[in-house]
This record gives C-alpha cells, structure tokens and sequence, in this order.
C-alpha cells in the first residue's frame, strides 16, 4: 500500500497575479483597470482526477473572497466559509474554474453552465468616473490544471467577458454648456445587455479572441446610464461617460445614442461606421453633438419674466407697443416667425437683469442693439438674425427712430421649468435688452432671489439638489425634513460632511440668499452678518422646523443674508474646523458652473 503524501489533503490556495487581472485593455496604449476590493467574491469550482481518470468533484461553486494586496489589480483569495475551502487529492490531477462575481447557489449549476446577466439600467458616479464599471462586468478566469503532487498557489487570470464603451462627447464650436440627466445606447440588430444567459467556465480563453464565448437566452438591444451627479457637456472639451455592453459586431448605421438634457430635451445621433465592441476591451467613441442633433421646440409658447434690477417690466405687443417705456420708438419689419408675439419692455437707460422662467421646454428670445452683442455672446446667446457691422445697419427688424437702428434676435435654450438669467447689463448707455415670446407673465419681484449660481472652493465641490427629497450631504443619507411649505420645492447646494467648505454665491438679480447649518455654525453665521431666518436652537438636537433625519433629529437654522446684483457673497465654511455639519445654500433655482 503506498503511503500518503504529508501534504495530502492540505488547503488549496488561490490568488490572481497575471498581468492584466481584472483589467480591460483600451483599444489605444491606455490601460482601464477595475481593482479588486475586499467587497469582491468569486466562485470557485474544482475537480480531481486520480490516475484511472475516473473524474472527482472536488467543490461546486464554492465563494472565495479577495483580499487585495498593495497592487490592487492583484489579490489572494480566501473561503468565505471555512468549511467550504477546496484541498488537495492525494495522487490527482486537479483542473479549478472561476468566475467573478459570485452567485449564489442556483438550480442546475454547474461549471459548464454558470448563470450571467447585464443589466440595461446602469449608473455612473459623474462625468468621468469608472467606478461603477466592477459592479456591471462578468469575469471569466481561464481554467487552471495541475499535475498530480503539484500544490503550489493557484494563480487565477481573469477576462471580463463584456466590453467597456467608452463615449467622449463634445458639443459643437459655440453651443451653450448642457447637464444631461440620462443616456442611452441602442442597436438594431444585436443585444447589448441581457436579462438572462449562461456561460460555460471549462473551456479555455483563446489569445486575442474578440469574443469570450457566452449564450444568452434572453437579451435586450439597449443600454441607459442614469448618473447621481448629472455631467456637463461642453464645447470646450470631451466629456467621457463609461458603459458596460455585451461584445459584438454592430453593422453601419445600426447604432443610436440618445441623451436627455436636464430641462427634458432629447438629442440623438447615429453612428454611421460599423462598430465591433470586444470582450476585455474597451472601445473608445468621439462623438460631437450639433444643435440639428437636438429635438429643440422653435419657441418656449409661455414665459414668466421676473422684474428688473432697475425697474419693473411692462408686458406690450411686439407689433404696436414701444420697445421703451420712456420713448415712443416702435420695432418695424418684424420676421413672420415672431408675428403676434408679446414683449417686456423697460425705460432705456436700465441696467435691466431679472429672470426668465420656462414652462415647458425650447428656445427663450430676447432683442438687442448693436452695443449689446458682446453681452449677450458672453452670456451664451444665440443670434437669430444676422450681426449688423453697425448700430444703423439694419438687417432686419429695426427701431423707428429719424435713423433707423438695427436690432438683432437672440436665443437661448431652457428646459422645461428653467429660469434663464437676463444678462445684467454692466453700465446703462441707451439701449436695454428686451424680451419677447407669444405669451408674457410678468411676476413681482420678490425679496428672495430665485435663481443662484454656487461657485465651489478647492476644499469642496458643491453639487445642486433637491431640498425636500435628495441627502443634505453627498456622503450621507439623511434627508431635510420639517420644511415650511414655502421651501419645499426648492433646491440646494450639497457637498460632503467634514470639509471647510467656503466658496460663493452670486444672482443676477438683488435679493435674499439662503443657507442652512447645524448649530455649531451659529457664530460663524452671525459673525459673517447672516441673519437666521427660524428661531435660533438652543443644542444640536432642539428641533424648530428643519431638521435632519438622524437617528437624533438634529435641527437645522435658515439663515438669509440680502445679496446685491453680481456681487459675490461669501459662505462662511472658511472656518478652523472641518467638524461635522456644513453650510447648504437652498434658493428656488441652483446652478453650479463647471470651475475651468
């Protein structure tokens, strides 16, 4: 009778250390990596073969979990539960199979027929992150062999099965910044994730195969990427968004990416080449968004116009109506497109501002002179009628004064809901800005500024949400609750928990602006000269109105300060300290501008 080896029925070891584990390759000489992280598992099957080659199964999907070494591309596997490791036969040959990530026991499983799915809905992080790319992909490891007597580790190489997709999207020369809220990529003719398949681990991975082989039983031909900080395209540089799609080939003309911009606009556009998306790669698109691209209604049919920083505007019609309320010249050879449609009009010599609000989605309009063209470019209008080369080159419409003066047409896009600020006017030489729709609300100014723009520091960058539904902070989950009804629909400015915050705020028209602390802020607030708005708490847990939803309710103060026109009013999170709790800008209206 032979005798056994001392190290028969030892525990089998296992690790990944190949060059390219668990990392997609670019199409380029760049290298896209998902690290392992100690919230990984995979599944493990094994099997022994004694000399008569009578086969053993030695472990059925057994869960590893990583344990992620200082390079975390590499990493050791141990059993989750100790009483399911696998370990060495005495005089066998073993083979292991792996895969990524682990499944939990399921009818019919086993090494030749694991269970994989995509899912179509995914969410990225913001413009640029590729963390949520280890949550979507399916990694095979190539199986192992080894000959009888040889226990050394298991060296485990993963392949993603799936591919990454890579879009860099831009938008064309002289179209105005846009968030978007989701994407989506869809093809004619192949699936891109599915619901349901299944994926053999015993065969082996050929050497730059562009397809790892899989079956899928029930497939659907689109992707939708959601994000929980919406991205921001611009003309000025790429803006790169990361999707997990199966492998393929996708004739000319087959695929179509469609996006919806945070107003509810769609655009989309075709990708005219034929594409092939690779397992364990990652294809990378340029794709540059023109306005045709763009599903844009002609006109915004009602607007509401919030009043001027100077003077209250007067609602008059475009064909008969002064164009100034202090002079009687009237606006002459008007385009059809804007026949019977309504004009704001002012005194001449305002510096105007105030706010436009959108009802639905489309083009907002305002009308200029010749003096006014570097303003309204450098707020990101449109013109709609030609530039004239002078104040009396009349191209179009014009006033009727004793020489005529030409005016020009411009746009801007607004989704639905949006307020668009009326470029504030820096000196009042005669001319203002006046603006014009089919139909025009004029709203009083109210003491509150409706619309803020959030400018964030180097120690925190502030995020716009909504106050009644979003967490008041992004590491955090706990909501605002007890919100007076007036604040409700409000939005505000988050950031994380323990940073020193600062940063500004700023509206183009005068009024009160907003934020909210915790109660260790209350000297920093009254020393900056905020005044609080709800009574004063006594500790961090005396609840008056708003509140955080802590395990505690913490109480939360309102705090207004009376904001100037343009001017930047400094938040007062410059303080020693980076204690829990910071200092949240809420206004009816956020935006918070890309800083270059």
């Amino acid at each position: 009778m032979a005798m056994k080896n001392v190290s028969d029925g030892s525990e089998v070891t296992f690790g990944a250390f190949g060059v390219d584990t668990r990392t997609t390759v670019t199409d380029g000489p760049a290298v896209l990596t998902t690290d392992w992280t100690e919230e990984d598992s995979v599944g493990i099957f094994a099997e022994a073969i004694p000399q008569d080659g009578y086969a053993l199964e030695l472990g059925a999907n057994f869960r590893y979990d990583a344990v992620p070494g200082t390079i975390a591309s590499k990493c050791d596997f141990l059993a989750h539960d100790a009483s399911r490791n696998l370990k060495w036969r005495y005089a066998c040959s073993h083979t292991f199979y792996a895969y990524y990530p682990f499944k939990g026991a399921e009818n019919g499983m086993t090494a030749a027929k694991v269970p994989m799915s995509l899912a179509t809905d995914q969410m990225q992080e913001m413009a640029g992150s590729t963390a949520h790319l280890g949550k979507y992909s399916f990694m095979k490891a190539n199986p192992v062999s080894r000959v009888a007597g040889d226990e050394s580790k298991v060296s485990l190489s993963f392949y993603n099965v799936f591919s990454v997709v890579e879009l860099k999207i831009k938008l064309a020369p002289g179209m105005q910044d846009v968030s978007i809220s989701d994407l989506s990529l869809s093809s004619e003719t192949r699936n891109l994730t599915c619901v349901e398949g299944n994926i053999d681990l015993t065969s082996s991975i050929e050497e730059e195969c562009e397809t790892i082989p899989f079956n899928v039983t029930e497939g659907i031909g689109s992707v939708c990427m959601t994000f929980k900080e919406n991205p921001v395209l611009s003309s000025a540089e790429e803006t790169s968004i990361f999707l997990t799609v199966l492998p393929g080939m996708h004739d000319a003309g087959s695929l179509t990416l469609v996006l919806t911009t945070a107003g509810g606009i769609k655009a989309s556009t075709v990708i005219e080449d034929a594409v092939t998306f690779k397992s364990n790669k990652c294809h990378t698109r340029s794709v540059v968004l023109r306005s045709d691209d763009f599903e844009i209604p002609e006109e915004v049919r009602e607007i509401t116009v919030t009043s001027a920083i100077d003077t209250d505007y007067k609602i008059v019609p475009m064909a008969t109506g002064t164009i100034y309320t202090s002079r009687d010249y009237t606006i002459k050879n008007i385009p059809t497109q804007f026949a019977g449609w309504q004009m704001a009009t002012s005194p001449h010599n305002v510096r105007l501002g105030g706010m436009i609000h959108a009802g639905t989605a489309g083009k907002v309009y305002i009308i200029s002179r010749f003096n006014r063209i570097a303003a309204m470019q450098k707020a990101g209008w449109t013109n709609e009628t030609p530039l004239p080369s002078s104040d009396t080159d009349v191209q179009s419409l014009y006033e009727d004064t004793s020489t005529p003066t030409a005016l020009i047409v411009w746009s801007k896009l607004a989704g639905a809901g949006e307020y668009i600020p009326v470029p504030p006017l820096i000196d009042s030489y005669f001319g203002g800005l006046t603006i014009i729709a089919p139909v025009i609300t004029s709203a009083e100014r109210s003491e509150d500024a409706q619309w803020i723009e959030v400018h964030s520091s180097t120690e925190a960058e502030y995020v716009p949400k909504m106050l009644a539904t979003d967490p008041i902070y992004t590491d955090r989950t706990q909501t605002v609750q007890g919100i007076p009804s007036k604040y409700v629909d409000w939005m505000m400015a988050t950031t994380g928990t323990k940073v020193k915050l600062a940063g500004t705020i700023t509206t183009p028209v005068p009024g009160k602006v907003y934020l909210l602390t915790r109660f260790n802020r209350i000297a920093a607030m009254q020393n900056a000269g905020w005044t609080n708005v709800t009574e004063l708490i006594t500790g961090e847990f005396d609840v008056k109105s708003f509140y955080e939803t802590t395990a505690k309710p913490t109480g939360l103060i309102l705090w207004s300060y009376d904001a100037a026109a343009n001017v930047p009013v400094a938040i007062p999170g410059n303080t020693t300290d980076a204690s829990f709790g910071g200092f949240v800008p809420i206004a009816p209206y956020i935006t918070v501008p890309v800083e270059k």
